[in-house]
């Protein structure tokens, strides 16, 4: 919570550093003398021996830090969900019938595996969706349909568990795409508001595979400095923009949670 809190404070710090003055480069060993910008001077500081780099016109010193190491990834995506097949398999329901579709909101947390031609990580997410709609009549007579009264509401969990690839070369590479695959296991619980049947209502699950392709876009491009000021205080060093298509392959006929989604959201690298 406190990672997501943190990334709020820095999509709206990008907008504020845009403005900030220009620093001047403090004098340090040739070897590792930052790039001088336009409207920047070097000069002679006592601190540049302790990592002073910059001071800016409001005197804000700037100094050299470290990257802190990466030891975990969270992402938090919102999804748009249809399940075309899913049913109910004694009556043949479908989820259309009843249910508008899915807001779907996902997390999930990576732990690296390796760094073979890019990033290996092991990854195990779920979430939460809510849909709402009302039940079905059938008349005997004709086999025809009406909304009933009662309502429904059906709360979705998609955990997942996968391997992903990210192809990264280089340190600050912008752009990262990433392929996925692995295994989902929706949960779903169906609550009625008459309390008729079992409470707090009916659960059910259906198992799958997934694949994904994405790419995730560095925000850090824009402001390096914020970024490394990040790290220094929260051991936050990466901030992404996320967008990626999923499908899901259900493996349950008669449950069947085939599906296609389009995910947008952000990404912490820390």
């Amino acid at each position: 919570m406190r990672k997501i809190v943190f990334l709020i404070l820095f999509i709206n710090q990008l907008a504020w550093a845009a403005n900030e003055p220009p620093p001047i480069a403090a004098e340090l060993p040739e070897s590792t003398q930052p790039e001088l910008k336009k409207g920047e001077k070097k000069i002679k500081h006592p601190l540049s021996k302790k990592g002073l780099i910059r001071i800016t016109k409001d005197s804000e010193y700037i100094y050299k830090t470290e990257e802190s190491p990466k030891t975990g990834t969270t992402t938090i995506l919102f999804a748009n969900w249809d399940p075309i097949n899913l049913a109910n398999p004694s009556n043949g329901v479908s989820y259309a019938d009843i249910y508008d579709r899915a807001f779907i909101l996902m997390a999930d947390y990576e732990w690296p595996l390796m760094t073979l031609l890019g990033s290996w990580n092991f990854k195990l997410g779920s979430g939460l969706g809510i849909s709402s709609g009302n039940g079905i009549l059938t008349h005997e007579n004709d086999s025809s349909t009406s909304p009933a009264k009662e309502a429904f509401t059906l709360l979705t969990f998609p955990n997942h568990a996968s391997v992903i690839y990210r192809i990264k070369f280089w340190d600050d590479q912008p752009i990262i795409p990433y392929i996925e695959g692995g295994l989902a296991y929706y949960t779903f619980l169906e609550m009625r508001d008459d309390k008729i049947g079992p409470q707090p209502g009916r659960l059910a699950g259906s198992l799958g595979v997934q694949v994904i392709a994405g790419g995730a876009f560095d925000l850090g491009f824009f402001n390096r400095n914020l970024i490394k000021e990040m790290d220094a205080e929260y051991g936050i060093n990466g901030v992404f923009v996320n967008l990626e298509y999923r499908k899901i392959q259900g493996l349950k006929p008669d449950f069947d949670i085939s599906s296609d989604l389009i995910s947008f959201g952000f990404m912490l690298i820390y």
